[in-house]
């Protein structure tokens, strides 16, 4: 820094207190400005236990979903026999028994 920053400071410091205050003038903020608020807002707050299960809840959704496959695969052939115990039973297309 310069020697005489002291004095640069209290230069700009008076020049500052003698600019007459603006009345009646909006200030806007720049483009974007809230965005970054909101971002290191977000960015600052503490996760708690919730973020102790984020890494899996992907794995959770994949495990789910391959289990309800496979259990609607096995699911599937008991039904298919239990149909066709009914048309052996009827003794003709279940359709064209609904029909007439």
């Amino acid at each position: 820094m310069k020697a005489n920053s002291r004095e640069s400071w209290s230069r700009l410091v008076a020049l500052a207190r003698q600019v007459p205050p603006a009345e009646n003038e909006v200030v806007e903020m720049p483009y974007g400005f809230a965005t970054r608020v909101a971002a290191r807002g977000l960015a600052a707050m503490d996760k708690g236990v919730a973020s102790l299960f984020e890494p899996f809840a992907l794995r959770a959704l994949g495990i789910a979903a391959v289990a309800a496959i496979t259990i609607m695969a096995l699911g599937f052939n008991p039904v298919l026999q239990n149909i066709r115990e009914e048309v052996a039973a009827v003794g003709a297309d279940p359709v064209s028994v609904l029909v007439d």
